[in-house]
């Protein structure tokens, strides 16, 4: 019993270190963002456009 133990409790730190090991390795896949530029709007036009659409 107390071998199981020791066997699941070394198969354990094995998985563990691994994991820490492969995530380590990776790099940063994130994508940088452009800032995003003010939009201008027309609210006269955009009023005049959802009337005709009502």
């Amino acid at each position: 019993m107390k071998r199981l133990l020791l066997l699941i409790g070394a198969a354990v730190v094995l998985l563990a270190a691994v994991i820490l090991v492969r995530t380590l390795g990776y790099d940063s896949r994130q994508v940088a963002a452009q800032p995003v530029t003010d939009l201008t709007l027309d609210a006269v036009a955009a009023a005049q456009r959802l009337a005709g659409a009502l």
